[in-house]
């Protein structure tokens, strides 16, 4: 595998983690409704299983570089949502935080669009039966989570 493969991953990588920070946040937030804080915790510990699985991914196939030629991980574009991410935890911190539960899902929601619209991008390019499916497994998991945002009320 590739310097630049390697790159791509771990961009990946960093992007899973930074989701779940994110709703680690908003659960710390909003600890007062408990359900709400629940869900969130439950959707940072995915976002965390999926960081754990692009990182196995990886290593996985580091023997077999042919695997990844064909990967379309765009480098720019995990780095504009982790510059995202990154505008969303600083938002998230202001005190006194006064955004809604609605507020806060609506801007998790435009997220996980953004990261279903990757992993789709990723899926279709893949060169390999078994990325595809590991990348369609994401673009699903991003979708169920907006969809789960989605149900949350204040």
């Amino acid at each position: 595998m590739t310097a630049d493969v390697f790159q791509k991953f771990d961009k990946a990588e960093q992007v899973e983690r930074a989701a779940g920070s994110l709703y680690r946040q908003l659960a710390e937030r909003f600890r007062g409704k408990s359900e709400v804080a629940k869900t969130l915790e439950e959707l940072a510990s995915e976002e965390d299983q999926h960081a754990l699985r692009v990182r196995m991914l990886r290593d996985r196939y580091a023997k077999r570089p042919g695997d990844f030629d064909d990967v379309a991980l765009d480098l720019e574009a995990m780095e504009a949502l982790l510059t995202e991410a990154a505008t969303l935890a600083e938002l998230f911190s202001r005190e006194p935080f006064d955004l809604s539960v609605d507020e806060a899902r609506r801007f998790m929601i435009r997220l996980e669009e953004r990261f279903a619209e990757a992993h789709a991008q990723a899926m279709a390019s893949a060169a390999s039966d078994d990325l595809r499916t590991f990348f369609e497994a994401l673009s699903r998991g991003d979708t169920a989570h907006a969809r789960l945002l989605a149900s949350l009320r204040d």
